[in-house]
């Protein structure tokens, strides 16, 4: 699921699923960052992968991702969550 440096592999990102929609993001600091190269914000979302087990439990990775340039926002809230037993 991780490269070497920690980043998502293109399979996890292909498997993920968009939870929050780039123009439903409330965070102005979230928009600006996300749109300084001058991307629109409708071609971001909030995307989360499969869950995966680790020794820890069971867990996600959530983060930014605009499917149009297919690049991640890893500087930005780029997160494990783990599930809750």
């Amino acid at each position: 699921m991780f490269t070497p440096d920690g980043m998502l592999t293109s399979q996890a990102i292909a498997e993920s699923a968009r939870i929050i929609r780039g123009e439903q993001l409330g965070n102005p600091h979230l928009r600006a960052h996300l749109t300084a190269d001058g991307s629109d914000i409708t071609d971001w979302g909030k995307y989360s992968t499969q869950t995966h087990q680790s020794p820890y439990g069971d867990f996600q990775v959530h983060y930014y991702y605009n499917r149009e340039s297919g690049r991640v926002a890893y500087d930005y809230d780029y997160k494990i969550v783990m599930n809750r037993r």
